[in-house]
C-alpha cells in the first residue's frame, strides 16, 4: 500500500502539471509560476519569461520542458536555470512528449498546432493533420419547405470525387446507397 502525505506548495493558483527527475521536483501553474523542490516539501519559485498560463512540464532526455499559452516553451537541464525557446506560434500549447525511439519532441496546442524538434530548442510546425483546401462545395436543398435531411439533394457533380451524404446527426452514407432510388445523388 502507498501512503500519501499532504504537502503545502505555498501557491494559491492552480497547479497544472508536476514532474520529477534529476533530484528535482518541478510544477507549473495557471499564472505562469514555475516552482522547484529537492524534497517535495520546500518549494522555490523560478524566474521565467513573461507570465503566461503554463500547462505542462515534463522531464525527458536529460531535459525539463515546459509548454504554455501564447506559444510558450521553456527548457532547463537542471530545473533551476530556464531558457525561453522560440516556438514560432502564438497558439496556446498544452502538451509535450518525447519519443525516445526517434529522439523527437512533439508539442500540441490550439488550432491544430503540432510542433516537433530533435533538440527542444529549434521547433518546426508539422502538417500532420493539415487538410487540403476544398475543391467542391456541393450544397443541397436548405430544407425550407419542411423536408427532412434524408431528402438531401446535392445536385449533379461530374468529376472523379468521393461524395458522402451527411445528416444533421452526423451519419455518413456512401453515395451509392441512395443512387437511383428517387434521390438525386450521384
Amino acid at each position: 500500500a502507498v501512503t500519501w502525505t499532504a504537502q503545502t506548495s505555498g501557491v494559491t493558483t492552480t497547479i497544472n502539471s508536476l514532474t520529477y527527475n534529476a533530484g528535482v521536483y518541478t510544477f507549473v501553474t495557471t499564472t505562469g509560476g514555475l516552482y522547484t523542490s529537492t524534497n517535495g516539501s520546500n518549494w522555490t519559485p523560478q524566474t521565467t519569461s513573461g507570465n503566461p498560463n503554463l500547462n505542462q512540464v515534463i522531464y525527458a532526455n536529460s531535459l525539463f520542458v515546459v509548454v504554455g499559452d501564447n506559444g510558450t516553451i521553456q527548457t532547463s537541464s537542471d530545473g533551476l536555470s530556464w531558457t525561453t525557446e522560440t516556438s514560432g506560434t502564438t497558439e496556446n500549447l498544452y502538451s509535450v512528449t518525447y519519443n525516445i525511439d526517434d529522439g523527437q519532441w512533439t508539442i500540441v496546442g490550439d488550432n491544430n498546432t503540432i510542433l516537433q524538434s530533435t533538440n527542444a530548442s529549434t521547433w518546426t510546425a508539422s502538417s500532420l493533420f493539415a487538410q487540403n483546401e476544398t475543391f467542391y462545395n456541393v450544397q443541397g436543398d436548405p430544407f425550407t419547405a419542411g423536408y427532412g435531411p434524408e431528402e438531401l439533394v446535392p445536385g449533379v457533380v461530374t468529376d472523379n470525387l468521393t461524395m458522402f451524404v451527411n445528416t444533421r446527426p452526423g451519419t455518413n452514407w456512401p453515395a451509392v446507397e441512395y443512387a437511383h432510388v428517387g434521390y438525386d445523388v450521384v
